[in-house]
């Protein structure tokens, strides 16, 4: 017989062609021949049935559906639960506060409850938004990628939430009291500016908020950019994945 790549006459029994290696009829036919004799694990009755019963759900997790939708109902059970332990914490730090009798720790205490609460709203709503962007994603060929970016972005924005947070209720601490947070804070005070109070309440005061705000902004930068670089990642994969593709065909 004849290769069918190069043309040129070879035996009818050999697996590959002599002159150009390319794989002749004998061996497809050989290896068709040996899947044949092999036993079958399941009958093709059996094997049908369940392919029926698994693929909606077998579909639906490589589509990404399932998992677009237990990850905002995570964020969503989230955002309920940090809302009712931010509660539960803010009502008992303003009891005790009301028991305390000295004033400056009464005000860091309060300060210390609505802050709690605050970031507890800020947070409810940050958690449901993002479940709300998780769920309005479309198809794509990553599944994962895409929520993990969404995650990184919630993240960002909680932590800056809190930083933010932070600095407002220092400087408030110390405009009020006339002493730096750092008194209540232990070790974690002599991490922060505003401890010694040697440029006066006001300017200390102010030092803090500006370290709130600046940390906060920091964080949902770093945070943004960790998000957009694991799309740009993907991206990449994609396209290189296209590439191939068209580098396959051709």
């Amino acid at each position: 017989m004849l290769c069918e790549n190069c043309g040129k006459a070879i035996s009818d029994t050999v697996a590959t062609c002599p002159h150009c290696g390319q794989s002749t009829g004998a061996s497809k036919a050989a290896g068709a021949a040996v899947a044949a004799r092999l036993p079958r694990l399941t009958h093709p009755k059996i094997e049908s049935g369940i392919a029926g019963i698994c693929r909606p759900v077998m579909q639906a997790l490589e589509d990404g559906k399932v998992l677009r939708g237990l990850m905002a109902l995570f964020l969503r059970i989230a955002a309920v639960a940090i809302v009712l332990g931010v509660l539960v914490v803010a009502f008992g730090i303003a009891k005790m506060a009301l028991n305390v009798q000295e004033t400056q720790t009464t005000i860091a205490a309060l300060l210390l409850a609505l802050i709690l609460l605050v970031f507890g709203v800020c947070a409810f709503f940050i958690y449901f938004y993002r479940a709300a962007s998780v769920a309005s994603l479309g198809d794509s060929p990553f599944t994962v990628i895409p929520m993990v970016s969404i995650l990184f972005r919630a993240a960002g924005e909680l932590y800056a939430t809190g930083l933010v947070l932070f600095g407002v209720g220092a400087c408030l601490f110390t405009w009020f009291t006339g002493r730096g947070p750092g008194d209540i804070l232990g070790p974690f005070g002599s991490m922060m500016p505003g401890t010694e109070l040697s440029a006066g309440p006001l300017i200390e005061g102010g030092m803090l908020l500006l370290f709130g705000f600046l940390g906060g902004f920091g964080a949902l930068l770093g945070f943004y950019f960790l998000a957009e670089l694991v799309l740009a990642i993907a991206d990449i994969a994609r396209n290189v994945r296209v590439l191939a593709q068209r580098g396959g065909q051709s």
